[in-house]
């Protein structure tokens, strides 16, 4: 669904670029200039969101799993996940208040590989968010200090660690095929523009 999404989305914003770029009068010449900016800058997107899928594909099937032991209670704190988006007209305080809050999980641990004593504190490679205030009360209430946890580390740098191995390649995935089409859809339309006499 996501990826049928992605093309939408992607032919939908390329027609709309097109649009308003016509809109605004800009001759057939200048229209070729911007849509060859936007698709050197969709170019660099999809190599990123691709390398990303990539990244996140090697570690979840490149790392080991072991088991550990928590050095300390865990502890969830729930803060703004993003900047002020508005600072001169928006104080960071005000942006404080209304911003929507997500539980982010903190955890030490310790481990061993090849009889070596390492420690971590890394969570998850992925989105190191919970979903609600009781979902982060019940993560907390299964990683106390002293309690068993598995977790994964990376064979050729065993001091690189986490709790959780679950990169998001699907969504990785969604976005480089969004800026493919929509790179697509602009080297149709510059391909249909006239050429100059």
């Amino acid at each position: 669904m996501s990826f049928i999404l992605s093309i939408l989305l992607a032919m939908f914003f390329a027609l709309l670029m097109r649009g308003f770029a016509h809109n605004v009068g800009l001759a057939p010449g200048e229209q070729r200039k911007l849509l060859t900016a936007v698709m050197i800058v969709t170019v660099l997107m999809g190599v990123g969101f691709t390398y990303a899928s990539w990244s996140h594909w090697q570690q979840k099937n490149h790392w080991v799993q072991t088991t550990g032991r928590m050095t300390s209670d865990s502890f969830v704190t729930f803060s703004c996940p993003h900047p002020n988006p508005d600072p001169q007209h928006q104080s960071n305080d005000d942006w404080d208040r209304v911003c929507p809050r997500v539980a982010i999980p903190r955890a030490s641990y310790s481990y061993e590989v090849d009889g070596a004593q390492y420690e971590g504190n890394t969570v998850s490679l992925a989105r190191n968010v919970l979903p609600s205030r009781d979902a982060g009360n019940a993560w907390v209430a299964q990683h106390k200090r002293g309690m068993e946890v598995t977790l994964f580390y990376d064979p050729d740098d065993p001091s690189q660690s986490a709790l959780y191995n679950d990169g998001d390649p699907p969504l990785d995935l969604s976005k480089a095929l969004f800026a493919f089409v929509f790179l697509a859809c602009c080297a149709w339309l510059r391909r249909s523009l006239p050429t100059a006499p």
